[in-house]
């Protein structure tokens, strides 16, 4: 497996990355169950996140570095179903668009340390875990304290809009698309 980097035009074009590994709480699932994405569009979630940088050090840290032709070209599927569902998951708040580039809202979801610690705590309402945005200096407790203090306002954190989950019509379509209607 061939790991370096291809420059074309000017454009660093990075593989699909293989190595590593990132953890996942079983409240992913509520971000079905809430209705914020269809379960038909889950893998594609996970499949975008796992092509983020997640090493701090990192110039381009919580941000997905391959693009949805690569992406598509790999796991032989359209391009455009990557582009859609990467749109969607922008529209829903779990992903954000900075400076040209896609970036994972709550990529700490997704940090060993920090999925232990919030797999211990009892969140009334996980999905928001997934999209409340967080600055990269934020500690663990600031999080969950700011978490705590919104904890009524179950709302979208997306840059667009302030969306309520509930009735949602852009969700209400997703669900409708994967139920066959």
């Amino acid at each position: 497996m061939w790991l370096g980097t291809i420059k074309i035009n000017m454009k660093i074009i990075y593989p699909i990355n293989y190595a590593g590994y990132f953890p996942i709480q079983r409240s992913i699932l509520t971000l079905i169950s809430n209705r914020i994405i269809p379960l038909s569009q889950l893998g594609s979630f996970i499949c975008l996140v796992s092509q983020a940088d997640f090493d701090p050090r990192h110039r381009y840290y919580s941000t997905i570095l391959r693009d949805d032709n690569q992406i598509a070209a790999e796991f032989g599927i359209n391009s455009t179903t990557i582009y859609r569902h990467r749109k969607d998951f922008i529209k829903a708040g779990l992903l954000f668009e900075e400076n040209g580039v896609t970036k994972v809202t709550n990529y700490r979801m997704f940090d060993l340390e920090w999925v232990q610690k919030l797999a211990k705590r009892n969140n009334p309402h996980p999905e928001q875990l997934f999209l409340m945005p967080l600055d990269a200096t934020a500690s663990f407790e600031s999080f969950i304290a700011n978490l705590q203090n919104n904890q009524g306002e179950i709302t979208t954190q997306s840059s667009n809009s302030n969306v309520s989950f509930k009735g949602n019509k852009f969700r209400d379509s997703l669900w409708l698309e994967d139920e066959g209607n």
